[in-house]
Formats: C-alpha cells, sequence, structure tokens
C-alpha cells in the first residue's frame, strides 16, 4: 500500500494527456519482466509436467499432463489475465505473478480516472475504493476476488495519500509500533475469512502513522540498511520464494527420495526432524535472497532505468 502513496504523489497531478497516460503505464512494466521470467522457468517445469508425460510421478498426483499448466492458462499469463478474469485458476504457473496481473490493470484505471476525472479524481477513487470494499466484506465478489481485493487496496492507499498530504501531525513515536502490534494480534487470532477486509484499513493507519510522524521508532528501524536492503528485494524475494521452493521440494522428493505423507488438511508434504528443517529453511532463505538480488541487479533495475531514459527522450507528436 506504501507505493500507492507514492504513485498517488507523483502522477495525481501529472497525467493530463493520453501520452502521459502511455508514459505512466510504460514505467509500471518493471514487474512484467519479472513475471515473464519465472512464468518461463514455471512453463519448463511446469509442476513437473514433462515428468507426468513419463510417468514419473508423485504418488498423489493423478492429473493427465498439462492440464492445469496448459497453453490457455500460459496465454493468459502473457497478457497478464490470470487474475482479472471471472473464477480465473491464479495458481498456475507462478502463483505470485497473480498480483503483477491485478496491479497492471489497476495502474490503467487510475491513470483514466486521473486522465478523465480531473476535478473530481478523488471521489471517483473514492466510489471505486468503497463499492471493491463492500462487495469483498459481503463477499458477493462473483469470482473476481483478487481483482477486488486489488483495487480495494490500491485506491484506499490512494486515498490515505490524499488525507495525509503534506500534513503533519503530533503523534507518539511509538504509534506506529502499537499499529504493527495490533496487526500481528488480528493475523494470529483471524479466524474466519469474512475478516480479511480489516487488514487493509489496519495497513492503512500504519501508512499514515509513519508518513504522518518521520521520527517515530518504527521509521528509525526501517531505515537501518539491512531492511531498506530488503526492500529493495521485496519485490523479487515475493516473485522468486514460491520457485525456490518447488525447486527444493522437487529436490527432497526426487534427488533424496524422501516420502511425502498427507498431513490433516489433505495436503501432501515431506516430514523433516527439527534439524532438517532448519537446514531447509536455511538453505531456502539464503537462494531466495541469492535469487533476488541477481533479478534486482540484472532484470529489475536495469530495466526501471532503461525506461525511464526512454520515455525522458520521448515527446508527444
Amino acid at each position: 500500500m506504501s507505493s500507492r502513496i507514492v504513485i498517488f504523489k507523483a502522477y495525481s497531478e501529472r497525467i493530463t494527456s493520453w501520452f502521459d497516460l502511455l508514459k505512466f503505464q510504460f514505467l509500471r512494466l518493471g514487474g512484467f519482466i519479472r513475471f515473464i521470467f519465472f512464468s518461463c522457468l514455471y512453463s519448463l517445469g511446469g509442476d513437473y509436467e514433462i515428468h507426468r508425460c513419463f510417468a514419473i510421478r508423485s504418488r498423489q498426483d493423478t492429473r493427465p499432463p498439462f492440464s492445469m499448466n496448459n497453453a490457455a492458462e500460459f496465454i493468459e499469463h502473457i497478457f497478464l489475465l490470470q487474475a482479472v478474469l471471472p473464477y480465473s485458476n491464479t495458481a498456475t504457473f507462478n502463483a505470485p505473478s497473480w498480483s503483477i496481473s491485478v496491479e497492471f490493470y489497476t495502474y490503467i484505471i487510475f491513470g483514466l480516472i486521473i486522465l478523465l476525472f480531473k476535478r473530481v479524481k478523488t471521489l471517483a477513487l473514492a466510489l471505486l475504493c468503497t463499492v471493491a470494499m463492500l462487495l469483498l466484506i459481503t463477499q458477493s465478489t462473483f469470482g473476481m476476488e483478487p481483482v477486488l481485493r486489488g483495487l480495494a487496496g490500491f485506491f484506499l492507499g490512494t486515498l490515505t495519500a490524499h488525507l495525509v498530504g503534506e500534513r503533519s501531525v503530533s503523534l507518539p513515536k511509538y504509534t506506529s509500533l502499537l499499529i504493527l502490534l495490533l496487526m500481528g494480534i488480528y493475523l494470529q487470532l483471524k479466524m474466519d475469512a469474512r475478516y480479511d477486509f480489516v487488514i487493509f484499513f489496519l495497513t492503512a493507519a500504519l501508512i499514515a502513522s509513519l508518513v504522518l510522524n518521520t521520527s517515530g521508532w518504527l521509521n528509525n528501524i526501517l531505515s537501518k540498511k539491512p531492511l531498506t536492503w530488503l526492500g529493495e528485494l521485496s519485490y523479487s524475494v515475493y516473485m522468486s520464494h514460491v520457485f525456490i521452493i518447488w525447486v527444493a521440494t522437487n529436490f527432497l522428493k526426487r534427488v533424496l527420495k524422501r516420502t511425502e505423507v498427507q498431513g490433516l488438511y489433505g495436503a501432501w508434504a515431506t516430514p523433516l526432524s527439527l534439524f532438517e528443517t532448519l537446514v531447509a529453511v536455511t538453505v531456502i532463505v539464503f537462494l531466495i535472497f541469492i535469487t533476488s538480488q541477481i533479478l534486482y541487479l540484472r532484470f529489475e533495475k536495469p530495466f526501471r532505468e532503461w525506461s525511464r531514459g526512454f520515455i525522458s527522450s520521448q515527446k508527444p507528436t
């Protein structure tokens, strides 16, 4: 949600023409490059679809080859439609990329609102946020929950940016930490999906408190170099972690020949001792950070710099 505040502050007054809208959308394509990279990896691995063609499969896996990660799903991913179509299966290929699908089209909606509803843009954003939030609260999502979650979170972030503005409010330095603690308690105690929407408002309150009081305790913690480094890698971590876990899981099953057992809720897992679990988690986290660092330095950062340079050199015709 913090990125929505940045987007609103940076572009709420700068999208004044269709050319500005095209520039804005082009700069949002950084995530698209990451998505293509990991979707290609998943298409090659494809949850071991190729191995299933040769009957090398887990005991519990009886699906026919390419029944899930098929051509239709791949086309949806190419056009970033996997999470915006009603009742879409967002778990295909690189599952976390559903957020890029939603983000891409949410940015288009945001840009169109800024361009077409200049004088009443805040009202339009508030209306869209309210409608999306009400549909989520009433669970009337019509198979479009990912889109509604994206719209509600994105436009609540933009409204938070508008309300906070350049205001400077005297808040206790512990305010942000207190809200973060409340978020942790909420996530631990929440048992019913009907109350998922509460996290939107807690997140908005947290971001607002960080912006309003820049000298707070949590602000100081977040400004430390290890956390700013992690912030740079955060999206690459998000995009790569499922793939790394998938590789580790298949290494245990295929190479080390560890057996799987079915858990209480039907999920299959490889049982490990406490020591083995600690080793596995350490290796997986290390590989996630290494992969994310490479992605950031070789894909994300260069493409972002190139796209900004390219856009700055373009002029409307």
